[in-house]
């Protein structure tokens, strides 16, 4: 198999970018790259899209729709034959095969992870703190993490030092019994000391976005029911898709879960 040469570092970055969010628009990509120019953007998209390591999704019925692009088989085969680039699980890389089944759902969640990603760099950047963030995709096969993996993991250091800490989760639907089940996902995890025996760093703060107020109602009772009658260090955020995809993800759009212990 002869090896892919070395792309271009901007080439290859997106590559990256899509590793990690798995479905991103054109305007992220632009913004994530920091680049000023939308045209050189574009180039660089329909070279990799031409050279299938990318794949392009575009709806001719709604004009008005971004396109979306995700990893191309030529993408999957520069990260395998390319084994030195960081942070790359190749176990991951077959799902290029299938990608394109997945739901319309699923695509516009991997833009919301984006599109808070993108939020989370205004603001630490605002705020002249460091920010770590890890995608559920860079999340994969992490020794002594809640499982599913959290839609995001990230840290804010500020310049004092002090770091605060957040799992993420993106729910789809007002499903009440997996709502539930997440709840209680997170409650075994801090019980069992999972994060807490294997890191110094304390424990993260929760952060459960929601797809509609009733979802966001139910799990407001079902962590208050869950938590009040014990002694554990535990906060749970609610914010609503609708409230991050107007104003990113800030304090502002956050509703703390108040638990009387």
């Amino acid at each position: 198999m002869k090896t892919p040469p070395k792309l271009n570092p901007r080439l290859e970055e997106i590559l990256l970018l899509i590793y990690r969010f798995r479905f991103l628009t054109t305007s992220q990509i632009q913004i994530l790259l920091n680049h000023k120019y939308h045209s050189r953007v574009n180039l660089w998209l329909n070279q990799l899209t031409a050279r299938n390591y990318l794949k392009r999704y575009y709806n001719l019925k709604f004009a008005g729709e971004p396109a979306l692009y995700s990893l191309g088989t030529a993408g999957r085969k520069y990260f395998k034959t390319h084994k030195e680039i960081n942070r790359i699980k190749l176990s991951l890389l077959d799902r290029v095969w299938t990608e394109y089944r997945n739901s319309s759902q699923f695509k516009r969640n991997c833009l919301l992870l984006a599109d808070i990603y993108i939020s989370l760099l205004s603001l630490a950047n605002k705020a002249k703190a460091k920010l770590g963030f890890y995608s559920k995709v860079d999340l994969f096969g992490m020794k002594f993490m809640v499982l599913p993996e959290p839609s995001c993991y990230f840290s804010l250091e500020d310049q004092n030092g002090v770091t605060k800490r957040y799992f993420l989760d993106i729910f789809d639907y007002f499903v009440p019994k997996d709502l539930f089940k997440r709840i209680k996902k997170y409650l075994y995890y801090f019980e069992k000391r999972y994060w807490q025996d294997h890191t110094d760093k304390t424990f993260p703060e929760i952060i459960l976005v929601c797809p509609n107020k009733a979802a966001r109602t139910y799990l407001e009772k079902t962590i208050r029911g869950n938590l009040e009658d014990k002694d554990y260090s535990l906060t749970f955020y609610l914010a609503l898709t609708e409230d991050i995809q107007q104003k990113g993800l800030n304090r502002q759009v956050l509703q703390k879960v108040e638990i009387q212990y």
